[in-house]
């Protein structure tokens, strides 16, 4: 497959990206000219990837199986957005949590030590919706944001350097719900691993200690995936699951009562399909409300 561009020369970068029937988009390659094609998680032997020039590039797939059915696209762009998933990295994101009126200004500030991490990027999820939406990042000391963002929503800071990373989100004249503003707190998830065989059973436990929020998510991140995909939810008592995940996976757990929160996510009859991280997070029903 051939893909071709008529941006500037500056546009060097190619991302080739897979989408099988009924999933999300998946990274296939990255590319770059003059650099190694980055593979990440996908197979050299199944894929090959060339870019000898600015304005277009290719991907073959090899050994053709009715599996690497799919739509194939290809996108192009100035700087990397390929980012790597270090777990032993903390990255800190300050206020943890915020309640403001309509038309307040907001600044969010994002902070780490990793001196060669040089692009920091900014999504926001908004109530009820399961898609992430990307707002913008910094990359050095260049900053680009989404059009649907430029009005409200501000980018600052400077990855350059050896030292360590700062970088910070203003909102503008906060609207509610669109700019709902509700951050991190601490949950606490257990194993941090584990190996184990298919046909096993895994329980893997969350829990926090803030009493008034009574919503907890599990996600799954499979390898190779830039998607966060979404398993289900429990409220209060109640679990509301994604039909994907109904057969192998269950939400436990009690969220009611004024005391700390403990849920589980079961993965019952582990299968190969099943290697992930999973993430588990906290929520109220909605963290900005104004009269």
């Amino acid at each position: 497959m051939n893909c071709s561009h008529n941006k500037d020369i500056s546009h060097n970068q190619m991302y080739w990206y897979r989408q099988r029937p009924g999933e999300t988009m998946t990274l296939v390659v990255y590319t770059a000219v003059g650099g190694q094609p980055d593979y990440g998680g996908a197979p050299q032997t199944k894929y090959s990837a060339i870019k000898e020039n600015s304005e277009s590039g290719a991907l073959t797939v090899k050994d053709l199986q009715l599996e690497d059915s799919a739509v194939y696209f290809c996108a192009v762009s100035k700087h990397s957005d390929v980012t790597r998933v270090c777990l032993g990295d903390e990255v800190y994101q300050t206020p943890p949590e915020l309640l403001r009126r309509p038309g307040d200004k907001v600044e969010l500030v994002c902070s780490h030590e990793r001196t060669d991490y040089t692009v920091m990027q900014w999504y926001q999820k908004s109530a009820g919706d399961r898609a992430l939406k990307r707002i913008g990042h910094v990359y050095y000391s260049n900053i680009e944001q989404e059009k649907s963002f430029k009005e409200h929503f501000n980018i600052t800071g400077d990855m350059s350097g050896d030292g360590a990373k700062n970088g910070s989100l203003v909102i503008y004249n906060l609207k509610a719900p669109e700019h709902s503003v509700c951050l991190g707190l601490d949950v606490q998830q257990s194993p941090s691993d584990l190996i184990t065989k298919s046909g096993d059973k895994v329980e893997i436990f969350c829990s926090h200690d803030k009493t008034d929020y009574r919503v907890m998510l599990w996600y799954q991140r499979s390898p190779g995936d830039t998607a966060i995909k979404l398993i289900g939810y429990l409220n209060f008592q109640a679990v509301t699951k994604e039909e994907p995940y109904e057969e192998h996976f269950n939400i436990i757990g009690d969220l009611g009562g004024n005391t700390a929160k403990n849920a589980s996510l079961e993965i019952k009859l582990v299968e190969q399909e099943h290697s992930a991280v999973y993430y588990c997070a906290a929520s109220l029903a909605q963290c900005v409300s104004g009269s």
